[in-house]
């Protein structure tokens, strides 16, 4: 008899949407206790569970070579689906250019936040962590300017805790 365990994938796109989300979750665990290569790991394999899901609007190259298949309707993204994973994709890519900036990985973290401002224009966060990155690599003019313009994308709550 074999000791390995068999490890299982969801097939159906809510159970990869939910094992997506664990893994997220994983990685906010190793974060939190200052693991960000294994965080970072984490949120990367559970961006690939969000990929080239059926019927992806805004997914990658291949997501959209993917959804030109043809599927049947019950397998195809809701536009609900689509609104929670592009939120969460956002969130994700910001999370791992955290940790590229804890790594001192500047310019990762930099690409990291135009792929998660690509798809939250005004993720406030995410521009944060850019101009943070901005100062990493010595472009003090450009965080400023960062800056200035997740000041004004942040929630109103979140500025005026922080002045």
């Amino acid at each position: 008899m074999s000791n390995t365990t068999t490890v299982s994938f969801p097939t159906d796109n809510s159970g990869k949407i939910e094992r997506a989300v664990e893994l997220k979750n994983e990685g906010n665990e190793f974060f939190k206790v200052g693991n960000f290569k294994k965080a970072k790991t984490k949120y990367y394999t559970a961006l690939a569970f969000t990929k080239g899901l059926p019927g992806r609007t805004n997914g990658d190259s291949m997501g959209k070579m993917a959804s030109k298949e043809v599927y049947k309707e019950d397998e195809l993204v809701s536009p609900e689906q689509e609104a929670f994973i592009i939120e969460f994709e956002a969130t994700t890519k910001t999370n791992i250019a955290t940790c590229f900036l804890k790594l001192n990985d500047a310019a990762n973290a930099i690409e990291c936040t135009r792929e998660a401002l690509l798809l939250k224009p005004n993720g406030w966060k995410a521009q944060l962590r850019q101009a943070e990155a901005s100062i990493m690599l010595h472009y003090p003019e450009r965080a400023v300017s960062i800056l200035d313009a997740a000041t004004k994308n942040a929630p109103i709550d979140d500025v005026t805790a922080h002045t």
